[in-house]
């Protein structure tokens, strides 16, 4: 009896063990896809406010290689 009991113990802590590795892994799989969205909209952002910029200098005409600036 006692045997049984244990051998019931033992498969419980087999798949305990199991469904924990399992909840472990997706859990590190959505915080690195939180981290990656998070680095992607900084990056984003970066290049928004270089596109704005490059889009106020040239509505006056500074952008470009031919610019030549004047004194």
């Amino acid at each position: 009896m006692a045997a049984t009991q244990f051998m019931q113990y033992e498969k419980r802590y087999t798949h305990l063990v199991k469904e924990y590795a399992e909840l472990n892994r997706t859990s590190r799989r959505a915080l690195h896809e939180l981290e990656i969205s998070s680095f992607d909209l900084k990056l984003a952002e970066e290049r928004r406010k270089v596109a704005d910029a490059q889009l106020e200098k040239a509505k006056v005409g500074a952008l470009g290689i031919d610019y030549v600036k004047s004194s």
